[in-house]
């Protein structure tokens, strides 16, 4: 995890890959991804910090936008700030499969910073696009929806956004 300490922001980022039964890392650290019917796609606008490839424009995923805000409030809640819950368990996939969702590849990215509201988001988003693990979460072309999330904590000051990729 990086941590700059003028912008308190930190970030992680985490993907898997789903193999038969068992899942492997690589070397970035990235996660499995569920397939759902366009039906269940939201044809909602991006936020801020979604940013399309060259190539490909990410849809927006209602379960993967679903999943970031659970995310994102679970580390408010919780107290931690990592892909791995204190217990072990890597959250967003843990709720993937507790929804039921097949996948095959999944990644998260996660940030939090304590600038103002107004200009939060783009802090987040330029920070990511800064750290090559994020960045190629965000321009991966496997990937082919997002969802994201951003909770801001109790006194308003603290951020986390959370970005699931689904492929």
């Amino acid at each position: 995890m990086i941590t700059f300490a003028v912008t308190c922001m930190a970030f992680g980022a985490l993907r898997v890959v789903s193999q038969g039964a068992g899942e492997t890392s690589d070397a970035a650290g990235v996660e499995p991804a569920p397939a759902q019917s366009p039906a269940a796609q939201s044809s909602a606008s991006p936020s801020p910090i979604a940013v399309p490839t060259a190539e490909a424009v990410l849809g927006v995923s209602a379960v993967g936008t679903a999943i970031a805000r659970t995310r994102s409030q679970q580390l408010i809640d919780q107290g931690y700030f990592a892909h791995t819950d204190p217990y072990g368990y890597t959250m967003y996939v843990e709720l993937l499969r507790k929804g039921g969702y097949a996948w095959q590849l999944a990644g998260e990215n996660l940030a939090k910073n304590d600038w103002p509201s107004a200009s939060s988001a783009v802090h987040a988003g330029d920070a990511l696009m800064a750290s090559p693990a994020h960045r190629e979460n965000m321009l991966d072309a496997t990937y082919t929806r997002v969802g994201i999330g951003e909770v801001t904590a109790p006194g308003g000051r603290t951020h986390v956004y959370a970005m699931v990729f689904l492929g």
